[in-house]
C-alpha cells in the first residue's frame, strides 16, 4: 500500500506544519527503436543485376554471407533497457525487404521497412507507425512492384485490428489500402478487411476470413480471395455448412488449383467437409481433385501405447505406405521436409523409454513415393533448410556435449556433403522451435538464405552469385 501524501508523526503538536514525504515521480520511457527509425532513400540505383531465375531455387550457397545486416534494439515501458528486436525478410525483386518490430521481450507500437538491394545497400526506409505482422509479395520472377502489408491497427484497449496496406517497392511510399484499392475495381471489402485474418496462402493467392472468435453469419460475412500479383479480389460465401459455428472450428485451406475447401478429421485423418468449385460450395464432404501430392508425415493419432510412425498419405488421404520402424522422437522442433522425391525426416529407428530418450536417433531420405530409405545418417542432426534437392544440416549430434562440429549442405539425393559447403561454427545457422525462432531463425526465400540471429541477420546469396560482402546497419 503507498504512504499518504501528508504524514503526522505523535510528537509533533497538531499547530506545527506537517512533516510530507517527498512528491513521487514516474519514469516516463520513450519508447521505439535505439537507435530511432529514420527514413531514407538510395540516390543511385544498384550496382548489381542479377538474373531472378538463379534465385528461385536452394542449393550451394556463398560460404561467406554477402550482406550483414545489424538491427537496432528497442525499448519499451515494458522493458525500459535495449532489448532484441525481431524481423522477418520476404523476397523481392532485386533484394529482400525486412520488416523490424519489438519483440516479445518488450512491445512497442511502430515498425521499420527496409528494403536491401542485392549489392548490399539500403534502397529505402520508411518507419511504420504500427506494427507489421504479415508482408505479401508476389514471386520476383512476375516482378512485382507493390507489397501488401499487414499492421496491427491499435484499438485503444480493444484488440487490435488488422488493416491491409500497399507499399510501392520502388521506393517504398504507401499506397493507400487493399480495401480502397478493391472499392476502385468495385469489390465493397472495406467491412471485412478491417477485421479479417490471413487463413491460408499460396505464392500467388491469399485467402482472408473472420478471426477466430467470430459467429459465422452466411447471409452477412464473407471469404475473401485475392490474387497477390494483380492485387485483385473476388468476395466468395461461407459454406452453409459453417453458419452458425465459430470461425475457430473452420480450418480453411486452399487445393493445388487455389479454391477453398474446409477441412476437418476423421478417424485421425483429414477429410474435406466442403469443397467450392465451379463459384459454390459442395452441399456434402467431397475429396480433393486429383493430385500427384504424397504428404509424408508421422502420425497425428497413433496406436494406443505405441509411438508415432512415418506415413504417406495421397490426396485423397489414403494411406500408401507406413514405416512401422521409424517413429517420431515426440519433441519440439523439425521433424521432416520434402525436396524432390525424397522426404528429409528427423527420427528413431531404435526404440522409446518413457522420458522419449531413443536409443538410435537418425536423419533419413526417404522415397517419398515408395517409403524405402535411400541413406541415413546418425544422431540428432539439426536441419535448418531443406528443398530442391538440398539440405543444409549440422555434421554433429545436437544433443551429444562431447561431440563437435559445424553446418554442412548435404544432396539429399544421396546424402552424402556437398565440396565447399561446410561452415565449423556451430551457431551459423541454428534454428530454435517455438518461442526462440523469434531470435534465432533461417529463412530460405527461392535460393536466397537468410539467418537470423538476434540482432544480426546474413543473407546468403547462390555460389554462383559472385557478390562481395557488404555491412549495413538499420535504420
Amino acid at each position: 500500500m503507498p504512504p499518504p501524501a501528508t504524514t503526522l508523526l505523535p510528537t509533533v503538536p497538531s499547530t506545527e506544519p506537517a512533516l510530507t514525504t517527498a512528491p513521487t515521480t514516474s519514469v516516463v520511457i520513450d519508447e521505439g527503436f535505439r537507435p530511432p527509425c529514420v527514413e531514407s532513400q538510395r540516390a543511385n540505383r544498384s550496382a548489381v543485376s542479377l538474373d531472378e531465375s538463379s534465385l528461385d531455387t536452394f542449393g550451394p550457397i556463398q560460404v561467406e554471407p554477402a550482406i550483414r545486416v545489424t538491427l537496432p534494439e528497442g525499448v519499451s515501458k515494458y522493458a525500459p533497457e535495449p532489448q532484441t528486436t525481431s524481423v522477418q525478410p520476404v523476397r523481392i525483386p532485386g533484394g529482400v525487404l525486412l520488416s523490424v518490430s519489438a519483440s516479445s521481450n518488450g512491445y512497442f507500437p511502430g515498425s521499420i521497412l527496409a528494403a536491401i538491394d542485392d549489392d548490399g545497400v539500403a534502397r529505402w526506409v520508411r518507419c511504420v507507425a504500427d506494427v507489421v505482422t504479415q508482408m505479401y509479395v508476389a514471386p520476383a520472377s512476375m516482378s512485382p512492384t507493390t507489397a501488401i502489408v499487414v499492421v496491427d491497427v491499435d484499438q485503444g484497449g480493444d484488440p487490435p485490428l488488422a488493416e491491409y496496406r500497399l507499399v510501392s517497392l520502388v521506393d517504398g511510399s504507401p499506397m493507400g489500402t487493399l480495401a480502397e484499392h478493391l472499392a476502385d475495381q468495385g469489390i465493397d471489402a472495406a467491412p471485412d478487411l478491417r477485421a479479417y485474418s490471413p487463413l491460408a496462402t499460396t505464392e500467388t493467392k491469399l485467402l482472408l476470413g473472420l478471426p477466430d472468435g467470430t459467429i459465422i453469419d452466411v447471409n452477412r460475412d464473407h471469404l475473401l480471395l485475392v490474387d497477390i500479383p494483380s492485387l485483385t479480389a473476388e468476395l466468395l460465401p461461407f459454406p452453409e455448412f459453417s453458419n452458425g459455428t465459430d470461425m475457430f472450428y473452420n480450418g480453411f485451406r486452399l487445393d493445388a488449383d487455389a479454391n477453398p475447401y474446409l477441412v476437418g478429421s476423421e478417424g485421425g485423418k483429414d477429410i474435406v467437409l466442403r469443397a467450392y468449385h465451379g463459384g459454390a460450395w459442395s452441399d456434402g464432404p467431397s475429396t480433393l481433385p486429383p493430385s500427384s501430392t504424397i504428404t509424408v508425415d508421422f502420425e497425428l493419432t497413433p496406436t494406443p501405447g505405441r509411438a508415432s510412425v512415418l506415413v504417406a498419405t495421397n490426396a485423397q488421404g489414403t494411406e500408401l505406405w507406413r514405416r512401422d520402424d521409424f517413429v517420431s522422437r515426440n519433441a519440439e522442433g523439425f521433424r521432416i521436409a520434402p525436396s524432390g522425391d525424397i522426404t528429409v525426416a528427423l527420427g528413431c529407428t531404435g526404440t522409446l523409454d518413457e522420458q522419449n530418450d531413443c536409443s538410435k536417433p537418425a536423419l533419413a531420405g526417404i522415397r517419398t513415393s515408395n517409403g524405402k530409405t535411400v541413406w541415413m545418417l546418425d544422431g540428432w542432426r539439426g536441419v535448418s533448410a531443406v528443398g530442391d534437392g538440398y539440405a543444409l544440416i549440422t555434421d554433429f549430434d545436437m544433443v551429444k556435449p562431447e561431440t563437435d562440429g559445424g553446418w554442412i549442405v548435404i544432396d539429399t539425393a544421396t546424402g552424402r556433403p556437398v565440396e565447399g559447403q561446410h561452415w565449423a561454427d556451430p551457431g551459423t545457422f541454428l534454428q530454435e522451435c517455438c518461442g526462440g525462432s523469434e531470435f534465432f531463425s533461417v529463412w530460405r526465400l527461392g535460393g536466397i538464405l537468410v539467418a537470423v540471429a538476434e540482432r544480426h541477420v546474413a543473407i546468403y546469396y547462390p555460389r554462383g552469385s559472385d557478390l562481395p560482402s557488404r555491412e549495413l546497419s538499420l535504420p
